[in-house]
């Protein structure tokens, strides 16, 4: 049997002597998601340090403030839609707008063989409008409607929503994801379409002088890696929904092998990447096992990590003391061993088993679990992960240059 991991409270942390180590620096970008109606009561109720928010439009101006009061250091985001208008939705001031510019213009929408629009996300919403994004009028007023946002001084950048590498119309969704097929439309083109709506986003963004500003799209996908490049090529980074779980196998298009090299890949092009791992049933040794995961593709400061089961600030109440560890710089890329993967850092290490055996780690020198023990192999079972801290020298504290 393999010992389970601990969640420890600050206070048998500091009997330990690793509440040093678990404070001030840390390795890891953690985001908040506040997607919705997110209040200052919400934020009140997450005492922790957080490096990026994403928050929907209409998410009030003081509770950016006060995540900026209590974050100095951290990214704001706003989320803004680029793949449909729901009609359904004009009882929103915001949307209400956006419904209201982009309803007169009948080509600016798919429109299906009988000249109906195409709806998406359906039949769960019955009038989600699926936007042309190909048509240069749409564009220019989605590219309008970036830059003006980020006129108001409220954010360091913008997600753009539903930029989706995979191709979201195909006959076998129809009556579960759309309403209907749009007319002349295949895969090729809609990645076309997307590209040419990012070229002119990230245009008047730069015309506006704004160059300072990030875009990102959500979301890139390791089983689609050409569509993903197109896009990032363009973009100054990407989600990635879905990034990581307990169900995540070793190989293949949607394998871990896949998806670290795609983050890794991204951020070593300069870009930023923000990991979403989404579920339904958090659990400690699936965060630790996606954490220690992220921390295998991490390149630079500008790859951040999520885990929590929604995108309201409600949902996100959880906090595991492994995202605060100080492990410095890695040492260098990640290397197979003993069957598992290992990454070194200069404070600490990274272990990860993505397979379904469980694998014993040598390790090159002793390090100390999160729980206070000193170790020289690691075993894991399948599908988790551990991070570990260098041992002190000379009385200092674990996982610090000493």
């Amino acid at each position: 049997m393999f010992p389970k991991p601990l969640l420890l409270s600050s206070v048998l942390l500091a009997c330990l002597g690793l509440s040093e180590a678990l404070a001030g620096e840390r390795t890891a970008r953690i985001t908040l998601m506040a997607l919705g109606d997110n209040r200052v009561a919400n934020l009140d109720a997450l005492p922790h340090r957080y490096d990026l928010m994403i928050a929907s439009a209409d998410v009030k101006p003081e509770v950016l403030t006060a995540f900026r009061q209590r974050n100095p250091s951290a990214l704001v985001f706003c989320y803004v839609n680029t793949s449909d208008i729901n009609a359904d939705s004009v009882k929103y001031p915001y949307f209400a707008r956006i419904w209201n510019d982009t309803n007169p213009h009948e080509d600016w929408f798919h429109h299906d063989a009988t000249g109906a629009r195409v709806k998406i996300y359906y039949p769960k919403y019955k009038n989600r409008c699926a936007f042309h994004t190909g048509k240069p009028g749409l564009q220019q007023y989605l590219a309008g409607l970036v830059v003006e946002t980020l006129k108001t001084g409220r954010y360091d950048g913008i997600q753009l929503d539903n930029v989706s590498t995979e191709f979201p119309f195909r006959p076998e969704l129809v009556g579960k994801w759309i309403s209907a097929t749009p007319v002349n439309l295949v895969a090729a083109q809609w990645t076309a379409d997307e590209v040419a709506m990012l070229k002119a986003i990230m245009k008047a963004v730069a015309d506006a002088g704004l160059k300072e500003k990030k875009v990102i799209f959500n979301h890139m996908r390791s089983g689609e890696p050409q569509e993903s490049r197109a896009y990032v090529e363009v973009a100054d980074g990407a989600n990635c929904e879905s990034w990581m779980s307990l169900r995540t196998g070793l190989e293949g298009r949607w394998g871990w092998k896949a998806k670290v090299e795609q983050a890794r890949e991204v951020n070593r092009k300069g870009k930023l990447t923000n990991l979403l791992c989404r579920t339904d049933a958090p659990s400690e040794d699936e965060a630790l096992f996606c954490f220690a995961s992220y921390l295998m593709a991490k390149e630079g400061d500008d790859a951040y990590f999520f885990y929590a089961p929604g995108y309201k600030m409600a949902n996100q109440r959880t906090w595991y003391p492994f995202y605060d560890a100080d492990l410095g710089e890695p040492k260098g890329d990640r290397e197979v061993r003993d069957g598992g993967f290992l990454r070194l850092f200069r404070r600490g290490c990274v272990g990860v088993n993505p397979t379904d055996k469980p694998v014993t780690l040598s390790l090159p020198q002793t390090y100390i679990t999160l729980a206070g023990q000193e170790i020289a192999k690691l075993s894991l079972p399948p599908r988790r992960g551990a991070v570990l801290l260098a041992p002190a020298k000379d009385g200092g504290a674990p996982g610090k240059d000493n």
